[in-house]
C-alpha cells in the first residue's frame, strides 16, 4: 500500500453499525453546540448519512430569525458623518453603539441556542476567529452585524468563495486598514494576514509577496458603511505574487494564492483541531489536504469526509476538545431549554470566560484548548454555573454587569434549571430517577452503577448532613437538584466535549 492509499485509511468512514446515541451526541456536541434531548433522538434514528447530511445543507430547515430591532434605523443612519454631530450627539452616538453592539451579541447568542442549522452556527462562530475583526476599531455594530450574516451565509461554500466575499466586507476593511491603501501608499497589514493567517501559512511567502500582494488590493473603501471600490486609487501596475507577473488586482491575487500547494494544508488543519482533536495525526491532515485539494477547496465536502470518518468518533477524539466559552455557555442553555438568555450575566460570563464575541483578542483570534482554562477563567465558569444552578449572582459576575445590559426588559431572577422538568412524567419521588434524568441531560450519558448510588445519596442528603425524604414538591429536594447540576457544571467532565 503507497503512501497516499495509507493516508486515505486514515479517514476510513465508520461503520453504519457503529452508529448509536452516544456518537449522534457526539456529532451535535461538535458540529454544534450540543443537542436537546429530542434533537439527539432524531439524529440517532437518522443514522450517519443522513444526520451529516442534514447538518452540511442547513438551507433544508427553514429559519430566517430577524436581525437586531436597530438595524434597519442603523442603515438610515449610515451616511451621517460624525464630523456633523454635535459634541453631545457624539456622546450618544457613542452611547448608542454600545447598546446596540450589546443587543448584537445577545443576538447571536440567542440565535446559537435556538437554530435547528447548528452546523451553520457553529461555522460562523469558526470564521468569526478565523477572520478575526475586532468590533472596538472597527466601531460600527451595523457593518459587524453584516460580517456576522456573510459569515454565514458563506459558512460551508468554497474557500476562494469566503475569502474574496472577506476581502471586500466593510468590517474586514477598516479592521486591517485597507481602507487607508492608496496607490503609491499602500497598506500592507490586510495582505499579510491574508497570506499569513487565511490561506497560506507563516513561512509560505516573502516579505516582498507582502508588498506586491498589498499593491493588488489598492483602491478598496468604505462609503455610507458599504465596501466601495476607487478605481482611481488603485495601482494598475504589475506586481510579482509567488513568482507569476501581471497587473493582479485582488480577485486574481486570491487565485494566485489558492493554487500554492500549501493553501490546501492550512485550512484542514484548522478544521480537523477545532472539530477533531488538538495535534492530530499527519496521516490524518495528509488525507484531508488531499481530498481538500481534489474537490476544489470546498469546504462543506472538507466537513462531510471528516464528519463521516471513523476517526472522528475515536475513543480518542471524543472528549479530547475542552469546551470555548461559547461552547460552555450556550450548550448550558440548550441543554436546559433556556432559549431567552440572560443578556447582562450572559455577555458579562463570556468576557470573563476569554471570548467575548465581536472582539477576539487579535488577528490570529482565539487559541483553542488549554489557553481556555486558567485560575481566573475556571472562577468564571463556577461562577457562571452557580447563576445558571441557583440565580446567585456572585461578585464576579456583579461587577460592571449594567454596561454589558440590553433594551429587552429585566434579567430573570432564580435557577434556570428546571428540577421537575428533568423527571418530565416520571415519578418525582425517586432520587434514583432524578440522578439517571441528571447524567442524561448534563452529561448526556448514564452514570455508573457507583456514580448512581452516589448522586442519589447526595440527592437525599441536607446541606447539614441529615437524610431527607426525597420529593420534588419539597424545596429542600429541589435545592439538591439544583446544588448536583451545579457540581456537574464544575466538573472536569463537563468542560470537555
Amino acid at each position: 500500500m503507497n503512501a497516499l492509499a495509507t493516508d486515505r485509511q486514515a479517514l476510513r468512514p465508520l461503520p453504519a453499525r457503529r452508529w448509536n446515541r452516544a456518537t449522534a451526541v457526539h456529532l451535535l456536541n461538535r458540529a454544534g453546540f450540543g443537542g436537546t434531548d429530542a434533537e439527539i433522538e432524531r439524529f440517532t434514528e437518522l443514522g450517519l448519512e443522513a444526520a451529516v447530511h442534514e447538518l452540511l445543507h442547513p438551507e433544508s430547515v427553514s429559519y430566517q430569525p430577524a436581525p437586531p430591532s436597530w438595524v434597519r434605523r442603523a442603515e438610515q443612519q449610515a451616511g451621517v458623518s460624525v464630523g456633523d454631530l454635535t459634541p453631545e450627539q457624539r456622546t450618544e452616538r457613542r452611547e448608542e453603539v454600545a447598546r446596540r453592539l450589546a443587543d448584537l451579541r445577545t443576538w447571536w447568542i440567542r440565535r446559537m441556542i435556538r437554530s435547528p442549522r447548528p452546523l451553520e452556527e457553529k461555522m460562523t462562530l469558526f470564521w468569526h476567529s478565523h477572520f478575526a475583526t475586532q468590533a472596538d476599531k472597527v466601531a460600527s455594530p451595523l457593518m459587524m452585524y453584516r460580517q456576522n450574516e456573510l459569515l454565514r451565509r458563506h459558512a460551508l461554500d468554497f474557500l476562494g468563495v469566503i475569502v474574496l466575499a472577506v476581502s471586500r466586507d466593510p468590517a474586514m476593511v477598516r479592521f486591517l486598514d485597507l481602507e487607508t491603501s492608496r496607490k503609491g501608499n499602500p497598506n500592507d497589514n490586510f495582505a499579510r494576514e491574508l497570506m499569513e493567517l487565511y490561506t497560506l501559512g507563516e513561512g509560505n511567502y516573502s516579505e516582498q509577496d507582502v508588498r506586491e500582494v498589498a499593491r493588488a488590493f489598492t483602491g478598496a473603501t468604505i462609503k455610507d458603511e458599504q465596501y466601495h471600490f476607487d478605481a482611481a486609487q488603485h495601482d494598475e501596475r504589475e506586481k510579482t505574487v509567488l513568482g507569476k507577473t501581471g497587473p493582479w488586482d485582488g480577485r486574481a491575487v486570491i487565485d494566485i494564492l489558492l493554487e500554492q500547494e500549501s493553501a490546501s494544508r492550512l485550512l484542514p488543519r484548522k478544521i480537523a483541531s477545532f472539530f477533531g482533536r488538538p495535534d492530530p495525526e499527519p496521516q490524518v491532515l495528509a488525507a484531508l489536504s488531499a481530498h481538500f485539494n481534489e474537490v476544489f477547496y470546498d469546504v462543506r465536502e472538507l466537513l462531510r469526509v471528516l464528519f463521516m470518518s471513523e476517526w472522528f468518533y475515536a475513543p480518542e477524539t471524543r472528549r479530547a476538545r475542552i469546551k470555548s466559552p461559547v461552547e460552555y455557555v450556550v450548550g448550558a442553555y440548550r441543554q436546559f431549554g433556556v432559549t431567552r438568555p440572560p443578556a447582562e450575566i450572559t455577555a458579562l460570563a463570556l468576557r470573563r470566560m476569554g471570548q467575548e464575541l465581536f472582539n477576539p483578542p487579535d488577528v490570529d483570534g482565539w487559541k483553542e484548548g488549554a489557553t481556555w482554562i486558567n485560575t481566573h477563567t475556571m472562577m468564571m465558569r463556577y461562577h457562571f454555573a452557580r447563576f445558571f444552578t441557583t440565580g446567585e449572582v456572585v461578585q464576579g459576575l456583579r461587577e460592571r454587569a449594567g454596561e454589558y445590559g440590553t433594551t429587552d426588559g429585566a434579567e430573570p431572577h432564580g435557577s434556570l434549571v428546571d428540577a421537575q422538568s428533568l423527571v418530565d412524567e416520571l415519578d418525582y419521588r425517586r432520587p434514583e430517577l432524578c440522578a439517571d434524568a441528571l447524567a442524561r441531560r448534563v452529561y448526556r450519558r448514564t452514570f455508573s452503577p457507583e456514580e448512581r448510588i452516589r448522586w442519589m445519596d447526595f440527592l437525599q442528603t441536607s446541606s447539614s448532613g441529615a437524610t431527607v425524604m426525597f420529593n420534588l414538591n419539597n424545596r429542600m429536594s429541589v435545592g439538591r437538584v439544583n446544588s448536583a447540576a451545579y457540581l456537574l457544571m464544575c466538573s472536569p467532565e463537563y468542560q470537555v466535549c
